[in-house]
């Protein structure tokens, strides 16, 4: 999930780093798009799943420890 998970991490943590971060999600999005390696959906189905299951774990991980 590249650096989608990194994202939601920095977001949690430091919002400004998050989102400096998300610009480079976006970045790397349209690259792998504009080089036919993705199709736009499987990027942004990448992303969202990224941010949910990384946010996901954050949340378990505050609540067990």
């Amino acid at each position: 999930m590249g650096i989608a998970a990194p994202t939601a991490v920095l977001l949690f943590v430091n919002s400004y780093a998050g989102m400096i971060l998300g610009f480079l999600l976006l970045i790397v999005m349209w690259s792998r798009v504009h080089l036919q390696r993705h199709s736009l959906a499987q990027v942004i189905a990448g992303a969202v799943l990224g941010l949910i299951f990384t946010g996901i774990q954050i949340y378990l991980i505050r609540i067990f420890f």
